[in-house]
């Protein structure tokens, strides 16, 4: 098992090389010399992030583990929890509504209703903190998005 992960690791942190050279190679254009952040920047944040979490993976395979029984009785536990299962059936159900909704209801109605049925049966988290969270995730996201990045985002046929 130590292997895999070990393999897994070493490829993570070969992807994320050549992403970060990749990205290095990106036309710099003028418009951009003047915020002096360009096309690859964001790409490099997320490979250097992807890097240290593959280090971070290949460290931990190195580290001595607990007695070999304890590991395969906590790894058969959660690989035999149903609930997880549903779980995760259950959110790439969700999502796959929320990707149907966003164009007929827009982004905000239909973030917010994904936000709360994610929370509430997946969470389990009680009606008032779903509905407050459903509300704040929305205007948080198009607050960031639309209005200070200025990326549009789709909108209902009613415009919102």
């Amino acid at each position: 098992m130590k292997w895999a992960e070990r393999i897994t690791a070493l490829f993570l942190l070969a992807l994320s090389a050549v992403w970060i050279y990749l990205a290095v190679r990106l036309p710099f254009p003028a418009f951009a010399r003047v915020a002096r952040m360009g096309p690859g920047h964001f790409p490099i944040a997320v490979a250097g992030v992807l890097a240290i979490l593959a280090l971070w993976l290949l460290w931990q395979t190195f580290r001595s583990e607990p007695s070999t029984e304890e590991a395969q009785s906590t790894a058969a536990k959660k690989i035999r929890n149903p609930q997880a299962f549903k779980h995760l059936i259950s959110g790439f159900g969700l999502f796959l509504v929320y990707v149907i909704l966003v164009p007929y209801l827009g982004f905000a109605l239909s973030t917010a209703i994904f936000a709360f049925c994610f929370i509430r049966f997946i969470g389990g988290f009680g009606y008032l903190l779903c509905t407050v969270l459903a509300l704040t995730i929305p205007a948080v996201l198009w607050t960031i998005f639309a209005y200070l990045l200025t990326v549009p985002l789709p909108k209902s046929p009613w415009g919102v």
